[in-house]
């Protein structure tokens, strides 16, 4: 997002901060984990995602003529992704 005079809100700029503070954080913590222990994880994760990617399929929210969310109620994210 390009902050300029021309327009963009100041919410909008915050907000993205914020969530970059907050995936610079998952990254450094994810990146202290050991290997081993992520690879005997993975196969849980990988449920995990298809489980979510179920979730979608019954309880989605619908976004310009597509399915693709989930709401937990103060946010939403894309499984997929």
């Amino acid at each position: 997002v390009l902050y300029s005079r021309g327009g963009q809100s100041e919410h909008i700029v915050k907000r993205q901060l914020i969530v970059f503070g907050v995936a610079y954080s998952v990254m450094f913590v994810e990146a202290q984990l050991d290997l081993q222990m992520l690879r005997r994880w993975a196969p849980w994760f990988y449920v995990a995602g298809v489980g979510l990617l179920v979730l979608v399929f019954f309880f989605g929210v619908g976004s310009k003529g597509a399915q693709r969310w989930l709401s937990l109620g103060f946010i939403r994210f894309q499984p997929s992704e």
